[in-house]
C-alpha cells in the first residue's frame, strides 16, 4: 500500500482554507509509461482535527468556596480542535508544584465539590 501525507497546514491555507472539523476525500490516479489511469473511487472521508485549545478565563467562585465546598468556573478555549470537547478533568496543587487529578469525566464548564481543604495552605486549580 501506498501513503500520501499532505500536512493539516497545506489544507488549512489558502487556497483551501479549510477549518477544523472538514472532511476530506480524494481521489487518486497513477501514471506510468503507458499514460494515466483512471481515478480511484472516493476515500473515506478523513477528518481535520487537533487537540482542543486548554480552557481560559478560569475563576474559582468565591460567594461558594468555602473550607469544605470548592466552586471553580472556566470557558472552552477559542478552538475546539474541529469536533466537540468530550470531558474535563480539575487538578489541584497545594502549593508544592506537584497537580494531582481531583476529578475527570467533567462534561460542564462548571465544577462544584466536596473537597477537605486545609486553613493557611494556598491551592492552585488548573483544567
Amino acid at each position: 500500500m501506498r501513503r500520501c501525507s499532505i500536512p493539516f497546514a497545506v489544507l488549512r491555507a489558502s487556497p483551501f482554507d479549510l477549518p477544523w472539523g472538514s472532511s476530506i476525500f480524494a481521489r487518486v490516479s497513477a501514471t506510468n509509461i503507458m499514460g494515466l489511469s483512471l481515478t480511484s473511487s472516493v476515500g473515506n472521508g478523513a477528518m481535520i482535527t487537533r487537540v482542543p485549545d486548554p480552557p481560559v478565563n478560569l475563576i474559582v467562585d468565591a460567594s461558594i468556596s468555602n473550607a469544605v465546598t470548592i466552586k471553580i468556573l472556566w470557558d472552552n478555549g477559542p478552538e475546539s480542535g474541529g469536533v466537540p470537547v468530550l470531558d474535563y478533568r480539575v487538578w489541584y496543587d497545594q502549593g508544592k508544584g506537584v497537580y494531582m487529578i481531583l476529578d475527570y469525566q467533567i462534561v460542564n464548564t462548571v465544577y462544584q465539590t466536596e473537597v477537605p481543604l486545609t486553613a493557611g495552605t494556598n491551592y492552585r486549580f488548573k483544567v
